[in-house]
């Protein structure tokens, strides 16, 4: 059996990530009596959904075809990312118990209980910049294609070589079975 790829790894992450992050999150809700950080539950309960689907069922069926296309992957990761991106800032200025009876303990659970929508915020943005860099700047309507003929120069060339894309080649497709 090959190794886990990057994408398979970070896919995981984002499962893996589910339980702690949610008992932090609904502790810090039932402590504080605040709708921040807990409302962060919802982005972050649909983002351990999508990295099921993408890691456990997106493999290809008999016709070729994905059960998930690339671009329904780019617009759910652009989706997730804002929304985890919304319930961050919303939880760092948006905190009014600061004001009063907020206790080093609550700061504290607050500021653990974000690392895991941070993360799962990172993997999405990571997954939806990369997507949006092959539409915009391989294009040539949106940036002008140079006169290189090998891939790996083109990229070296603009400088993009850490954003190549696999186009979300399916996580759970093992190349034996072909």
């Amino acid at each position: 059996m090959a190794p886990p790829t990057f994408d398979h790894q970070a896919r995981m992450a984002t499962i893996i990530t589910f339980v702690p992050t949610f008992i932090l999150l609904f502790i810090h809700g039932v402590i504080t009596h605040t709708a921040f950080p807990a409302l962060g539950i919802i982005p972050l309960f649909m983002s351990s959904v999508f990295g099921v689907l993408l890691v456990f069922t997106n493999k290809s069926v008999p016709g070729g075809k994905k059960h998930i296309t690339a671009e329904g992957i780019f617009l759910v990761d652009a989706m997730l990312s804002i929304l985890l991106f919304i319930s961050l800032v919303t939880t760092w200025a948006h905190n009014e118990g600061w004001r009063y009876s907020y206790t080093a303990g609550h700061a504290m659970l607050s500021a653990y209980a974000t690392v895991g929508l941070m993360v799962n915020c990172g993997i999405h943005s990571f997954y939806a910049i990369r997507k949006a860099k092959d539409v915009f700047f391989d294009n040539p309507l949106f940036f002008e294609a140079c006169d290189c003929d090998d891939p790996e120069t083109h990229h070296r060339h603009h400088n993009w070589a850490f954003l190549r894309r696999s186009d979300y080649t399916p996580l759970t497709d093992d190349p034996s079975e072909a």
